[in-house]
């Protein structure tokens, strides 16, 4: 339902079904599910202009990633970090990513 109500446009909505994902996830000890409902919650955060929570969730995500997909993770707040002005900060980002 996330990812049907994100592609309609309905990003709030997408946003609470990705959290009830996540929820799910955690409690069945869903390591990948987990790391996909972070995922899917901060790029939904980064398309509503978001990028304070966007690069929480990458973060988030981050930790529950393996090897390739940590590496989007941290790559992606890096890019939420430049949006926010943390140039510093995206600029570690960036090279811890690499």
């Amino acid at each position: 339902m996330g990812e049907l109500t994100e592609k309609q446009g309905h990003l709030a909505q997408a946003c609470q079904y990705y959290k009830r994902f996540y929820l799910c996830a955690r409690v069945i000890n869903d390591e990948i599910g987990s790391a996909l409902a972070l995922n899917r919650l901060a790029v939904v955060f980064f398309k509503r202009s978001k990028y304070d929570l966007s690069y929480l969730y990458h973060g988030k995500h981050a930790q529950f990633a393996d090897d390739n997909d940590r590496f989007v993770a941290i790559y992606n707040s890096g890019i939420s970090s430049r949006l926010l002005g943390e140039y510093e900060r995206a600029r570690e980002e960036f090279n811890g990513a690499l």
